[in-house]
């Protein structure tokens, strides 16, 4: 789109697997070959099982969720680095490569927020409000006012949410319904008190409505690491 310039950054063909939606399906268990059976004893029993292999599948590739958010919060501290706000992080431009590395892709939103657009002596930019997709959209998007790095940091706890919970955030909120309950309303999404705390922080403080709050993917990252390497140890 021309809104990143960066002397730093190109463009990179590479081949993408999947998405992190086509993924999440995947880690859900949805893919599982659902049961058929001829009679109800036997379909009751294949059902039964069918359940227990979607418990132990969720519960098996739960680091590979985390593992895969921290990939990306490491991308997303290297853009914030250069001041440059990606604008539209959610799991469908979130991709995995054939070699199962995590990408960021679709970059036609991010943009080098100028000093010439900061306002006073805030961490706040002039930029185009509504922009980037609605769910995953930071309140100050929404309200049309200036915001800053932490739009992305907003949207990031909203994706780690969705891939732990294997949920879509607000699938059934139209336009107005998002804006008077979650934007101006302060509405999010329940976050499991069986959640490991270091996560549920994560995503109560980078959803926070007050962008100060939110965090930097510098310590959101460390974070992740901290957690992937005692789930490893």
């Amino acid at each position: 789109s021309g809104e990143v310039g960066h002397p730093k950054f190109g463009i990179i063909l590479d081949r993408l697997y999947h998405t992190l939606t086509e993924q999440c399906k995947i880690w859900s268990g949805k893919t599982l070959e659902k049961p058929t059976a001829s009679s109800r004893v036997v379909a009751f029993t294949n059902r039964v099982k069918h359940r227990k292999i979607k418990k132990e599948w969720k519960k098996s590739n739960w680091v590979d969720r985390v593992a895969a958010m921290h990939d990306v919060s490491r991308a997303m501290r290297h853009l914030h680095s250069h001041n440059i706000v990606f604008r539209d992080l959610k799991p469908d431009n979130i991709g995995i490569d054939v070699r199962g590395d995590v990408k960021i892709f679709d970059f036609g939103l991010a943009k080098e927020l100028k000093e010439a657009d900061r306002v006073g002596d805030t961490n706040q930019y002039r930029a185009s409000g509504l922009t980037g997709t609605r769910r995953y959209m930071a309140p100050e998007v929404v309200k049309c006012v200036p915001y800053g790095l932490s739009i992305d940091v907003y949207s990031f706890a909203m994706c780690l949410w969705e891939m732990l919970a294997l949920k879509v955030p607000f699938l059934d909120y139209e336009k107005e319904k998002h804006e008077s309950l979650v934007a101006y309303g302060g509405q999010r999404p329940k976050i499991p008190s069986s959640w490991p705390s270091d996560l549920r922080s994560i995503i109560a403080h980078g959803w926070s409505a007050q962008p100060a709050d939110r965090g930097q993917f510098t310590d959101i990252s460390n974070s992740l690491e901290k957690y992937l390497q005692t789930m490893s140890a």
